[in-house]
């Protein structure tokens, strides 16, 4: 047996049980300094909807923390494609990896009219002067290198179904930060959006929308759809 087949063998991959990163939370000490800086030095971004945050391929130095409002971030690719990476509520930072090389690597755009608060290089660079912040900072960086692991995984051993469940289920953990109980999607979140956050055809989203349904993971109305986070990740995990 060679050292990989021990490796594997002594691993038991196929007895693995993933458990996927459902939460996402920022410190509380890391709020308290952005929230010193929103009074002191930091400056706001009012957008409105289908207004542009920020463009790939521009330069930038600064990061976003989202205060109102929602905003997606696509991906556009040489064949004209723009996937769509992932949405952004209150409380969520948007715009860091351009502090890897000072370019921006992807769009983002406001869904809805938002306020975004600006947090200069110089202000990160402060912050993390401090230990303490440093260290609760880069379990938070840790943490979403997560979470977007998790989102790999799943379009390796999830279904098409299951894939729009956990994803519907970890926007949720992060929405219920503000709301208590059932969350209730954005209203700008169209069946388009959440094809291609999913990986699928429109048409089978609304398919798998009407089946969640019937199951009574989530209640649709024609402006809304709500549902309990825990609910769908305790589905998920059965």
């Amino acid at each position: 047996m060679s050292g990989v087949d021990t490796l594997v063998s002594s691993t038991h991959v196929t007895n693995v049980s993933i458990q996927f990163c459902f939460g996402l939370e920022m410190a509380p000490k890391i709020r308290q300094y952005i929230a010193a800086l929103r009074m002191n030095l930091a400056t706001t971004r009012t957008l409105r909807r289908n207004e542009f945050l920020y463009v790939q391929g521009e330069p930038g130095h600064t990061i976003f923390l989202i205060e109102e409002g929602w905003v997606k971030r696509i991906f556009a690719t040489e064949s004209g494609r723009t996937p769509l990476l992932d949405l952004h509520g209150w409380g969520d930072l948007v715009g860091e990896t351009t502090l890897s090389d000072g370019r921006r690597h992807d769009s983002a755009i406001a869904m809805s009219d938002c306020v975004a608060l600006v947090l200069s290089r110089e202000a990160l660079r402060r912050m993390l002067e401090d230990v303490e912040l440093a260290d609760e900072w880069t379990r938070y960086i840790c943490a979403r290198l997560r979470w977007h692991q998790d989102v790999i995984a799943q379009f390796v051993t999830l279904d098409a179904k299951d894939r729009l469940v956990a994803r519907l289920a970890m926007l949720g953990q992060r929405m219920i930060r503000r709301q208590h109980g059932d969350v209730e999607l954005p209203r700008q979140l169209t069946h388009e959006d959440l094809a291609a956050i999913v990986g699928t055809t429109r048409s089978r989203i609304g398919v798998f929308l009407r089946e969640l349904e019937q199951e009574g993971l989530i209640a649709r109305t024609e402006r809304a759809i709500t549902y309990d986070p825990s609910r769908l990740q305790a589905a998920l995990v059965r």
